[in-house]
């Protein structure tokens, strides 16, 4: 009876933690390497959008290496 629904419920919930497992690694690197740069500067002052930075040049460094 519920077996349909079931189904459609796992598939888009392992499909949402692909994503999210995928995302989780530039985060993780990007806010790494704003860390080491924090460290290194002690003038330097992480700001959230900065981060982000980080997280789009990460993802787009892979994305160039897997192409």
């Amino acid at each position: 009876e519920y077996q349909q629904f079931l189904s459609h419920l796992t598939g888009w919930m392992s499909t949402l933690s692909w994503q999210a497992g995928t995302a989780s690694g530039p985060f993780l690197v990007g806010t790494l390497i704003q860390a080491l740069i924090a460290m290194d500067y002690p003038d330097y002052t992480p700001i959230n959008w900065q981060g982000t930075l980080f997280v789009f040049a990460v993802t787009f460094i892979v994305w160039v290496i897997n192409v």
